[in-house]
């Protein structure tokens, strides 16, 4: 094969092949001389024509070799100017090889701005134009001339002939098939970022705004709409505002009035290629933080347009904005395709491990997923635009999208209960204008369809909430991956009872009764196999097991044959792994001949792979033979199926399969995903060996396989787990160590393993970066780490300071980009057939500074560093933005601790954040604050300093199911105010309303009232007029931090006791006692049980904190001797012997909430029982939970209806300023010159004369044949600007070049013409007729007059033993 590939290269002729031979060279020989000499020589040598093709690209390539081997090539004593004077003439050769290897050689040369103005002043720009718009098959031309052009573009000094250039075909090449678009595109876009103060801005933003609503491309549409967002959102003036308005994507999806049947099929087409293309624009726009500002900002939003048009009758809108919010949201579709199980992860990609990666939590209850905290904001936004309205009425109006609707907000509810906090999910979840709907009188239909709606959700509901722990879409295998992992619990089996019932199943299954499997009843099978309501003792059972096994056997080909897609080759695989586990302990023979099958027929299927076998790698693919492996890794679950499969030659078959090394990848990925690694035996050994001996992809492949055992939660995986992915970062292959590491510094997120993994000695990883920087911050943020490697504790100091903080914000951010705005393209990539829609994983990467901060030892260091942080921070505006991130991010990360919290308070940091979330110029950078004030919210302390900012936390971690609701304060929805309020008791009046409770400020007077919840020896907690509580001297801890509210799982600790002797009290007392909890009466009046005046709820505001507060003792005296009962030691003991029902639990709640009596207009809250602990205790691994640690998913989201408060500070700038550039900007203005016909000509802005320094444009008389001739062209090419007259303008261009072809021969004109193709813009169509009718140009004969003395001279050319036959680029075959 590969003599035959060698053949087929073109051999080099006779020619080339005597010209290598003749002229042969080294490159010690080039070194050895001077790299001034090389210089000159090789530049004189490019333009002599008299030299072959061959061999003057062989110089052209000597110089980029000399530019790499010597440097600059003014460093080398030649000025830049000389050099281009010379390439220009490569630049005109009819050879389009010559001409790429010219615009090389530039690309390479230019290395600083003065660069590109050397290029602007030799008008190298009109030939990167000319490139760019002549399409002649001089595809390596245009390549060439693109680079340099970016080039151009990176130094920030773009010339304005090739803007206009790649203006026309971003504009008009799709519509001609052009291959230079999307380049063109993505260069147009580095302009706007990079040259935002170019003068044709505005014309690059009406391209690009054109371009997103008919681009099919969603990667090309995320670039763009990224570019305009960021343009906008920094550069925007009042000017282009209507230029760069990214609100005009939306109006496709506004006024789309749906398809109509009379319209044409073309039409119709490109109406459906416009919205698809607005809707992937307005979906890269919300997950960019310039987008999202500028569809947000303004009163009337355009999000709040978006969602409005749900309460139109129009259902083609509808179903757009469905489709909108499903991407956003990561949504399926319809709620069908959520159900399909993901069989879809197939085995040649990365199965079942990259499924568990898609669908299992991450092993890190509280480490940050920054996809949840933009998910988080996209939900906030849609419920205070009045989503969930919206879906109402579409459900109740629209049967068509009724269901999808339904499914729609179902999801979006189920989002918003587990992303949102729950002051905001409280009124979201009880939809009152659904439940007004299906409650309404009058409205027949409408309550019929409300009904029908509420009844549909609560069986929605009821599906998800079936089996909470595992997704509905889970493949059969993955599923087989968990249960044996969790395997813990025994079967129950059926009893005596109950056999009569299971004969008849047995006989209703028609198993025994029927031979075609077909006609089998496979429900009833299962709840058979599952119940293991079999018996092999009765004959009927017996005869059930052994049909089962003829139709299980792989030599039947029954089982075997059957397509994954059928309907029931789900539900006949499951009932196969039911049925082996009840042959192993009912009838082993039986078990031992279907093992002993299988056996054979796969050690067949690789001594003979051109067999037509049963386990053939195309029908493990496709049929349900691959589902034996299953069957295996259910009998290696028990200790007799091991040794039943070591009996059988199983593990034998097994082990040699994977010594095989021409074995398909199928086989092993089969046998490492289900076997049993539970106990040290033979499947960890084999797992061992695959590991170290198998191909680097099935290395890879084995080493994910351990983060899916990770990830379902194996025991005693930190044992021997860490132990292999500690050595596989040793593997010679990047990528399966890349993968190693990556699956350790997410195992560390658990304390056992990373305790393993700081104890084990660990290789070197210095080919591993950044991920090493990583884990060597976990290891520094143990103690023990910490003592290990004191002596470069400095050094890694020093290195973050330097530079690695500004590399973290590259690598976040880059994280972000490609997850986010890229993940659809990734997975049509490298995931062709999976079409399961999960949310991306953005797990934030540990930072030095926040794991040094978890121990004292670190915390005096980081506080050494604080100041310089803090000051970054301040100086924001004159700081650049990387500078300011990079502050950012350390600072996140040290708050994620309370000690780091306390730090942070120190410097007042929390409001400076808070304060740049809002208003920072640099929308960008407010993201990163909102992302860092979610690193905060991770711990109770933050959380609640959050809160007194008017940022409100989710408090709880990803591994709660049911996270407990707290109801401390509760928040009501004003529209109006566009703010949430706190329904709070009338002493609690904050002079400053935007704060709605203060937590950490004391007031300014010193009145404290004791607080009624502890006891006499606890007198040191206090409340405030403000309504917050202050820590005397031993500072108290609530279960909920120390914000002074109580838990809503706080005080389910007090005993069963207690609530029952109080319940006896209060309704023994209930006539004197529930007037006097209401009361502001003497403790007398209390004592004595006799009611209260109704005028004691007539006081005064001033006195209400006291009366509550004397309110509140007495209930508590009452209580005292209930309390005084039990010890809070006794409380611990009783809460750890047994635990209350959900329903107890409240009870117990608001037995101890008793206290404070609740109006509806007045809300007060208090600090729990000391011995309270937090909702997440439940939830919490034993020795792993502390008041310093993380408890929550670090999500916040802002109390007020617009986070961004203020708007960036943009530019005032003159419209005249973006019309007046250089010369070739200006109007046709100019008087022309009777001697030579022209109007901008000039010996600097003319191709010939600048170079010859003399003007040869000028002609013997006014009326000279030459300058009638210009006059002629000129005339016709200004018509050609203008959407009138431009046929007949071209077909008078076309006689003149059929009639008068010396005309397109003048230099002079055709830089005239370049200046008028860089002042206006043309349709593409046009300049490549314009560009064509100059081909002939005699250019280069004009530009070698002055250089041919010099060319003559050089007496010695360049050797050229350096590029060798291997080296030499051939014609058609240069390197970029």
């Amino acid at each position: 094969m590969a003599s035959r590939i060698r053949s087929s290269r073109p051999r080099r002729s006779s020619e080339q092949r005597a010209l290598l031979d003749e002229t042969p060279l080294s490159i010690s020989d080039v070194s050895s001389k001077d790299p001034k000499e090389n210089y000159r020589t090789g530049l004189s040598d490019s333009i002599n024509l008299k030299n072959s093709t061959v061999r003057r690209l062989l110089q052209l390539n000597f110089l980029v070799r000399c530019r790499k081997s010597f440097g600059d090539i003014e460093e080398c004593g030649i000025a830049f100017g000389s050099a281009v004077h010379y390439l220009l003439i490569s630049l005109c050769d009819p050879c389009k090889e010559i001409r790429a290897a010219s615009f090389r050689v530039l690309r390479h040369f230019t290395t600083a701005r003065h660069h590109c103005e050397a290029l602007r002043t030799a008008h190298v720009d009109f030939y990167v134009a000319r490139a760019l718009d002549v399409s002649l098959d001089n595809e390596v031309e245009r390549i060439q001339a693109i680079l340099l052009a970016r080039k151009m573009v990176q130094l920030g000094d773009v010339p304005n002939s090739i803007v206009n250039a790649m203006i026309g075909l971003a504009s008009e090449g799709g519509e001609e098939s052009e291959r230079m678009t999307k380049i063109c595109l993505e260069t147009l876009c580095e302009i706007l970022i990079l040259c935002p103060d170019h003068p044709y801005i505005v014309r690059i933003l009406r391209v690009l705004m054109d371009f997103l609503l008919t681009s099919s491309s969603l990667p090309l549409t995320s670039a763009v709409v990224a570019a305009i967002a960021h343009y906008a959102g920094k550069h925007q003036t009042a000017v282009m505002a209507s230029q760069c308005d990214i609100t005009q994507i939306l109006s496709p999806i506004t006024t789309l009035e749906g398809f109509s049947d009379d319209i044409r099929k073309e039409a119709k087409d490109a109406k459906a290629v416009m919205v698809q293309a607005a809707k992937n624009a307005i979906v890269s726009a919300l997950r960019s933080w310039e987008g999202l500002y500028l569809l947000t900002y303004s009163v009337v939003t355009g999000v709040e347009s978006l969602v409005g048009v749900l309460s139109l009758h129009n259902p083609a809108a509808h179903e757009a904005v469905f489709d909108i919010v499903s991407q956003l949201l990561f949504i399926p579709k319809d709620y069908e395709s959520s159900l399909v199980p993901c069989e879809s992860w197939s085995i040649q990609e990365d199965f079942v491990a990259g499924e568990a990666r898609a669908l299992l939590p991450h092993i890190g209850r509280t480490r940050v997923n920054l996809c949840a905290n933009v998910i988080t904001l996209l939900l906030f936004l849609f419920q205070q635009t009045r989503l969930i309205e919206g879906l109402v009425s579409v459900i109740t109006a629209d049967p068509d999208l009724h269901r999808r609707a339904l499914y729609l907000l179902n999801s979006f509810l189920s989002l918003a209960n587990v992303y949102l906090p729950a002051e905001f999910t409280t009124q979201m979840q009880s939809l009152p204008a659904l439940v007004s709907l299906a409650t309404a009188i009058n409205k027949y239909n409408s309550r019929v369809q409300g009904a029908e709606a509420v009844a549909d959700l609560f069986r929605l509901n009821h599906e998800r909430s079936i089996q909470p722990e595992m997704p509905p879409n889970m493949s059969l295998y993955l599923e087989h991956v968990l249960e044996m992992c969790r395997r813990n619990r025994e079967r129950k089996y059926f009893d005596g009872s109950l056999r009569d019932l299971d004969n008849s199943m047995i006989r209703d299954s028609l198993v025994l009764i029927d031979n075609t499997h077909t006609s089998w009843k496979w429900q009833l099978i299962a709840s058979l196999l599952k119940a293991d309501a079999i018996r092999a003792s009765d004959a009927s059972g017996y005869r059930f097991l052994y049909k089962l096994l003829i139709f299980y056997k792989p030599s039947n080909k029954l089982f075997s044959v059957i397509p994954k897609k059928q309907d029931l080759g789900r539900l006949k695989a499951r009932c196969g792994s039911y049925f082996v586990e009840i042959l192993l302990r009912e009838v082993p023979d039986m078990l031992e001949e279907l093992l002993t099958d299988f056996t054979r027929y796969l050690k067949m299927s690789h001594e003979d792979p051109g067999a037509d076998v049963i386990f053939n790698p195309l029908k493990l693919l496709s049929s349900c033979s691959s589902d034996y492996f299953m069957f295996v890794g259910k009998i290696s679950c028990h200790p007799e199926g091991e040794k039943m499969l070591q009996k059988t030659g199983v593990f034998d078959t097994f082990e040699r399969l994977i010594f095989m090394e021409d074995i398909h990848e199928s086989y092993i990925k089969l046998i490492i995903t289900m076997l049993d690694y539970r106990n040290d035996g033979l499947s960890r050994g084999l797992l061992r060996k695959a590991l170290n001996l198998c191909s680097p992809a099935l290395r890879r492949y084995a080493t994910l396989h351990l983060r899916t055992l990770l990830r379902a939660r194996l025991p005693g995986f930190s044992e021997w787990g860490m132990e292999l992915l500690i050595g596989r970062l040793q593997d010679a292959n990047i990528i399966v160590a890349q993968t190693a590491v990556e699956i350790i510094d997410e195992a560390c997120d658990e304390k056992a393993n990373l305790d393993d993994f700081v104890g084990r000695e660990k290789p070197r990883m210095e080919h591993l970066h950044p991920m090493t920087d990583f884990l060597t911050a976990r290891v520094l943020g143990t103690k023990g780490g910490f003592e290990m490697m004191k002596e470069m504790v400095y050094m890694e100091i020093l290195k973050w300071k330097d530079g690695f903080n500004r590399r973290y914000v590259d690598i976040v951010e880059h994280l972000l980009s490609a997850k986010l705005m890229c993940g659809d393209s990734e997975r049509s990539m490298y995931r062709q057939t999976s079409q399961c829609v999960c949310m991306p994983e953005i797990f934030l990467p540990e930072h030095l500074y926040g794991q040094l901060v978890q121990h004292s030892e670190g915390s005096l260091l980081i506080r050494e560093e604080m100041p310089h942080l803090v000051n970054v921070i301040r100086a924001t505006s004159s700081e650049p933005t990387i500078n300011t991130k990079s502050a950012l991010w350390a600072l996140g990360h040290i708050g994620r601790t309370v000690d780091g919290m306390a730090m942070l308070n120190e410097y007042d940091v929390l409001d400076m954040v808070v304060s740049t979330a809002a208003e920072h110029p640099n929308l960008s950078v407010r993201g990163t604050a909102y992302f860092v004030l979610g690193l905060w919210s991770t711990t109770e302390r933050g959380a609640d300093l959050l809160k007194s900012r008017d940022w409100l936390a989710i408090r709880h971690n990803r591994h709660e199911l049911w996270p407990l609701v707290d109801q401390r304060v509760q928040y009501t929805w004003d529209n109006a105010s566009e703010s949430i309020t706190a329904a709070l008791p009338s002493f609690n009046a904050s002079p400053r309303p935007q704060r709605l409770i203060s937590f950490t400020t004391a007031p300014a007077h010193d009145l404290r009232v004791p607080s009624p919840l502890f006891a006499e020896k606890e007198a040191n907690v206090f409340f405030t007029k403000d309504g917050c509580y202050l820590d005397g001297p031993l500072p108290h801890k609530t279960s909920r931090g120390e914000s002074g509210f109580e838990s809503s799982d706080g005080l389910d600790s007090v005993p069963d006791g207690i609530a029952k002797d109080h319940r006896m009290d209060r309704s023994a007392s209930a006539k004197t006692t529930d007037t006097a909890l209401s009361s502001f009466g003497s403790p007398d009046d209390l004592t004595d049980g006799s009611p209260t005046r109704l005028s004691h709820f007539q006081r005064s505001p001033e006195s209400h904190a006291s009366s509550a507060v004397e309110r509140s003792r007495r209930t508590l005296l009452r209580m005292k001797s209930h309390r005084d009962t039990y010890s809070f030691d006794e409380v611990r003991h009783r809460r750890s012997e047994a635990r209350h029902s959900f329903r107890s639990l409240v009870h117990t709640m608001k037995v101890h909430s008793t206290f404070l009596h609740r109006k509806s207009s007045v809300h007060s809250a208090s600090p729990p029982h000391p011995s309270a602990p937090s909702s997440t205790s439940s939830s919490i691994v034993p020795g792993e939970s502390s008041a310093k640690e993380e408890k929550y998913i670090g999500i916040c989201v802002p109390l007020r209806r617009n986070m961004w408060r203020k708007q960036p500070v943009r530019k005032s700038v003159h419209k005249d300023d973006f019309f007046v550039g250089n010369l070739v900007t200006r109007k046709l203005s100019h008087q022309v010159d009777p001697r030579n016909g022209l109007e901008l000509h000039s010996v600097s802005n003319c191709i010939m004369c600048s170079m010859l320094a003399v003007d040869r444009s000028r002609a013997e008389t006014t009326e000279s044949p030459v300058v009638l001739k210009r006059k002629e062209v000129l005339r016709f090419i200004s018509a050609l600007a203008t959407p009138l007259g431009h046929k007949a303008a071209e077909q008078g261009l076309l006689q003149l070049k059929n009639q008068l072809a010396d005309s397109f021969l003048d230099p002079c004109l055709y830089s005239e013409v370049s200046h008028i193709l860089s002042a206006y813009t043309f349709k593409l169509s046009i300049r490549r007729m314009i560009q064509e009718l100059f081909l002939d140009l005699p250019l280069q004969k004009c530009l070698l007059e002055p250089l041919e003395s010099e060319v003559r001279s050089v007496s010695t050319p360049v050797p050229e033993e350096n590029l060798s036959s291997d080296d030499a680029p051939q014609i058609g075959e240069l390197a970029i």
